[in-house]
Order: C-alpha cells, then sequence, then structure tokens
C-alpha cells in the first residue's frame, strides 16, 4: 500500500503538481521534507506506521491550518483521510478520493473461509470497524479500488447499500516503467556480480519471508529443477519471520550451494536482480488484494512468470498459472521458460494499462475536472 501511494505521488510530481504527502510520525524526521518531488509532512505525536484516533485528529488540525485554502484534490490512501471528511463541507468543490486496498467485509470474509480459530476471533475487529467504514465510504466523491476482487467487494451487500456503485471505480496499480525494464547489459552485470555464469538458468522470487508466500514451496520445485538443470540458481530477495526457517530447507533438500538470499532489498535493487533472471516464481497461498506489485514488476522486466492459480492478473503470454503445493507441476513449468531462453526476445510483458503514466493520469482524469491540465498545483 504504501509502495502504490508513493509511487503515485511521485509519478504526480513528475508531471508537474505540487504534492503534499501527510503521514504519520518518521523515525529521526520532526519536519517536513522535500523528497522525490513530493513535500513530505510527517506528523508528530502520531503512531509510526499506523492510523489511529492520534491520527485522524493531527492530520485533521494540520489540514485545517495548513492545506485548506490551497487544495485542488484530496487523496486518501485507504483510511487515512477518513479525518479530514469532517471538513470536505467547508471545500465543496474539492473532490475527495479514497484509494481503496481492501475492506473489512473482505478481511472478514478471508477469515472465516480460513477457519483458524486465531482469524475468525480477529474477524470481530473488522466487524466492529465494517459499519464505521461503510459510513465513511459514502462521503468520498469516488473510491478507487486497486484490484478487482477490491472492486468485487465495494459493489456487493453489505458496502453497496451505502456506497452507490456508480462512485467506484477501478484503477489497477501501476509500476515504474524507467525503473522496472529490461536490460542484457544489466543482466550481465548482476550475475558477474554474483559470479553467476551468464548461460546458468536463473529463477528469483520476491516477497516477504512469509509462510503464507510460498518460497517454501518455490524451493521444494527448486530441488526437482535441479535434477535436469544442474547449474541452476534461485534467487530469493525479501526478509521476514520465515527467513532462518527457509534456509534450514534449502539445506536439507541439498539446494542451499544454488540458493541465495539476497535479504530486503530496495526498489532500485530489486529491479537490478530481477534484470538477472529468467523466471520469476511467486507461489503464494494468500488471496492478495489487487494485482500484486512483485509480478507486474517481473513483467516490466521481461521475466516469464510462474504464479499460483488463484491470483488475478492480466492475461499475457507469458504468465503460467500453478497449484503452489504441485511441486511437479512448478518445476515442469519453470523448465519449459528454461529450455526457451535463447529463443525469447528480451522485451517487456507490462500491459500498458499498468504502466504508472498511465494509472496516474487516470487517477487526474477522476480527481480534476477537464481543464486539469492548465492548473498550476495539484494535491496542497
Amino acid at each position: 500500500m504504501e509502495i502504490v501511494a508513493w509511487d503515485l505521488a511521485v509519478e504526480f510530481a513528475r508531471i508537474g503538481y505540487s504534492v503534499r504527502a501527510i503521514t504519520t510520525s518518521l523515525p529521526g524526521r520532526t519536519e517536513g521534507f522535500l523528497q522525490d518531488g513530493v513535500r513530505v509532512v510527517p506528523l508528530e505525536n502520531t503512531p509510526s506506521g499506523c492510523y489511529s484516533h492520534a491520527w485522524w485528529r493531527e492530520s485533521r488540525n494540520y489540514f485545517s491550518h495548513h492545506c485548506l485554502t490551497t487544495t485542488l484534490a484530496v487523496l486518501s490512501v485507504s483510511a487515512a483521510g477518513f479525518g479530514l471528511l469532517s471538513l470536505k463541507k467547508s471545500i465543496p468543490n474539492v473532490p475527495f478520493v479514497m484509494q481503496a486496498h481492501g475492506t473489512s467485509w473482505g478481511e472478514v470474509v478471508s477469515k472465516w473461509r480460513s477457519k483458524r480459530l486465531r482469524s475468525l476471533l480477529s474477524s470481530v475487529r473488522n466487524m466492529v470497524w465494517l459499519p464505521k467504514d461503510m459510513c465513511a465510504y459514502r462521503k468520498f466523491d469516488a473510491v478507487v479500488a486497486v484490484g478487482e476482487r477490491v472492486r468485487r467487494d465495494l459493489t456487493q451487500p453489505p458496502i453497496r447499500w451505502a456506497l452507490p456503485v456508480e462512485r467506484v471505480l477501478l484503477i489497477n496499480n501501476g509500476i515504474d516503467t524507467s525503473l522496472f525494464y529490461p536490460s542484457v547489459k544489466e543482466r550481465a552485470a548482476v550475475r558477474e556480480q554474483l559470479s553467476i555464469p551468464n548461460t546458468a538458468p536463473v529463477v528469483i522470487s520476491a516477497s516477504r519471508l512469509h509462510a503464507q508466500k510460498g518460497v517454501a514451496h518455490g524451493l521444494k520445485a527448486f530441488s526437482l529443477l535441479l535434477q535436469r538443470f544442474p547449474a541452476a540458481v534461485y534467487l530469493i530477495a525479501g526478509d521476514g519471520p520465515e527467513h532462518e526457517r527457509l534456509k534450514v530447507l534449502a539445506k536439507d533438500l541439498g539446494v542451499a550451494k544454488q540458493v541465495r538470499f539476497l535479504g530486503a532489498l530496495e526498489r532500485n535493487e530489486l529491479a537490478y536482480f530481477l534484470r538477472s533472471a529468467d523466471v520469476f516464481l511467486f507461489l503464494t497461498e494468500h488471496v492478495e488484494v489487487g494485482v500484486t506489485l512483485n509480478v507486474l514488476e517481473a513483467l516490466a522486466c521481461g521475466l516469464p512468470c510462474v504464479v499460483s492459480e488463484h491470483l488475478s492478473l492480466p492475461e499475457v503470454p507469458c504468465l503460467y498459472k500453478v497449484v503452489p503445493t504441485n511441486a511437479d507441476a512448478v518445476a515442469k513449468n519453470i523448465k519449459v521458460q528454461f529450455d526457451r531462453r535463447s529463443d525469447q526476445i528480451l522485451k517487456s510483458a507490462l500491459p500498458a494499462l499498468y504502466d504508472l503514466r498511465v494509472v496516474a493520469n487516470s487517477y487526474l482524469d477522476l480527481m480534476c475536472p477537464s481543464n486539469l491540465m492548465n492548473r498550476t498545483k495539484f494535491g496542497d
């Protein structure tokens, strides 16, 4: 959610608009600062990285004192802007748009389907928030769903009872193609850095190292793949609670020497390592809310992707869906891609609909009138 919102803000600034990102307190930052063309305002006395009553109170106070007379549009990332809704009557000509990354009702349904006691108990909190969310939704001029699943939740009961369907729009997540792109030169440079031969088959995963993300399934499939491609390498980007357990699993499977754990990466580093691979692998068991960024980023880098069958993804020729727990099927699909390497032309496979520039302009068209491009400010 944070990445989606930040990329969008940076793209608005690139287009030429003034953007102010009001956020929770940031460690080591007590004053506002400019980053990538975006004015970032961290609010003191708010818990970092989460929405809270203190956040909604302080964001409303800041907005009313510093932004009320200069704002042309408000974009609420999930529930971030709920505290500003009481000010909407003071600025009736300013569009208020919410970017929905999920819904309380969607969380309830997902947790009930899991049938896990802990999830069932935590769903009570989501049920408590549902009427509050529904009350807030109806006050926005539009609600943007970042994926089809979110759009479905927003346009079906019970939420549709409060939120008119015509106010819900689907705008998918966008990828910065100036950062994520294929490059033969950089492919060779990364491999040289990692001491990987240019002819060695390379598969890469990028996600939080959590049990639900399915990296363990990837390791099991990779152990089968080595029987056909003994020189293959598996790059695993990311960090999380399963890090050590996955390292032990790689050792137990006898593949530790062929697996590289890259750790948590900055996005420019991730793009760099993606360009070194031949296949992207994402075997999550979790039902992702929107179109997953990691798969879109891999497609932008020109990689064929082997992914879980339940994911909602664009229809592209180089996308292959599998049962994530079926190691034989996963290995077979990766093998096919390895065999095709010499026939492939390295180019982006990202549909234009998911290009960040296209996505940003969709938001701008939604938030501002037709003469938007003649204005000199946005987001203040």
